[in-house]
């Protein structure tokens, strides 16, 4: 949530912007309003999500594929953003075993969108009967694994 304040803490770039605007300045004029946009977008995505996760987590009623699906429509969709889920097998798992693996996918799905600015993720769990395999991939940018 800091993170979200911090982007409606734009008042420098705000002023910055009215000045270039009396300024006639319209390159500085027309780079401030494109900051105060995105920032205002990256900041209803943040309280999005975090009004998301407030929610309790339905894994144990919907089941693990409807409540990634839920998650997927609630928050992703949303925000614009083409989601896709695949499920490939039957899911035999234990109420804790699922809401493990629904965690550890918003867990990634978070991360796509707060850091890498993914713009389509999608989520396959496939099962042989014995395994489970979650994958979520998406388009946005990744990081250098030497670095991390």
């Amino acid at each position: 949530m800091i993170q979200s304040l911090s982007h409606f803490m734009a008042l420098p770039c705000l002023h910055d912007a009215r000045d270039a605007a009396e300024d006639r300045d319209d390159i500085r004029l027309d780079t401030r309003l494109g900051q105060l946009e995105d920032n205002g977008r990256k900041a209803l995505a943040e309280m999005r999500l975090s009004l998301y996760q407030l929610q309790p987590v339905a894994v144990d009623r919907q089941g693990l594929a409807d409540a990634l699906q839920s998650r997927l429509d609630s928050v992703e969709r949303r925000l614009g953003v083409i989601a896709e889920l695949h499920v490939d097998g039957e899911m035999n798992l234990e109420p804790s075993e699922a809401e493990q693996l629904y965690h550890i996918a918003s867990e990634a799905l978070n991360n796509a969108l707060k850091h890498a600015g993914a713009t389509k993720v999608d989520v396959r769990i496939s099962s042989n009967g014995e395994d489970v395999k979650l994958e979520v991939s998406d388009n946005g940018c990744g990081f250098e694994v030497s670095r991390a």
